[in-house]
């Protein structure tokens, strides 16, 4: 009695799964080993490797700075710069206002215009905010409509020295003008307002 294709087949394909777990011999220790042909690859365990910190940059902060008259300043965040805050540099001489004015009367006006140069120089020098060409500020004053704008706006920097040394702004630039006409007056009146500033800068 003849057997049936159906089983015929199944006996196949059990010879065929026997033939391919057939042992390996090992390369290695010439011993053989079974692997099987469809086995999976061995999954790699992952790994969880921490990355570094990043460094954190500590900024320190400014020194204290100390201004002109002594006075210690703390240091704060967010506080400007020492070298951004305007600062006297050093005052000017103090003078006495009757005495350059008799000067000035005596000498015809040449004690006057030596005290223009020297005023308008402190100035600049108290500041660098306040800019000023003294020889130019004296050539204006020989220029009618001009001497009497260059007389106005020394009135003004003496009014801005004042401000930055921390005394009562009080200089005007339209007073002195005025002053011109009466006796030269504007010269002892200019001149007390400077004193003012330099005394409030330290000056003796």
């Amino acid at each position: 009695m003849s057997e049936s294709p159906g089983r015929h087949q199944a006996q196949q394909g059990e010879e065929q799964q026997t033939d391919s777990s057939q042992p390996v011999e090992d390369a290695s220790s010439g011993t053989p080993s079974t692997v099987p042909a469809s086995a999976p690859p061995e999954a790699t365990p992952h790994t969880h490797q921490r990355l570094p910190d990043a460094p954190t940059d500590v900024v320190p902060l400014p020194p204290p700075a100390t201004t002109p008259q002594g006075a210690v300043v703390p240091a704060s965040v967010g506080a400007v710069p020492a070298a951004q805050v305007a600062s006297p540099t050093h005052a000017g001489k103090v003078r006495s206002p009757i005495g350059g004015w008799l000067l000035n009367l005596i000498t015809l006006g040449v004690y006057g215009l030596f005290w223009y140069y020297k005023v308008n120089k402190e100035l600049r020098n108290f500041d660098r905010s306040i800019s000023v060409k003294p020889g130019l500020a004296v050539i204006c004053l020989f220029v009618p409509i001009i001497g009497l704008v260059s007389i106005y706006n020394t009135g003004k920097r003496i009014r801005q020295a004042q401000t930055i040394a921390g005394s009562h702004p009080s200089a005007s630039g339209v007073l002195g003008v005025v002053l011109t006409f009466v006796f030269a007056l504007y010269l002892p009146y200019y001149n007390s307002q400077a004193n003012d500033a330099w005394v409030a800068a330290g000056a003796r």
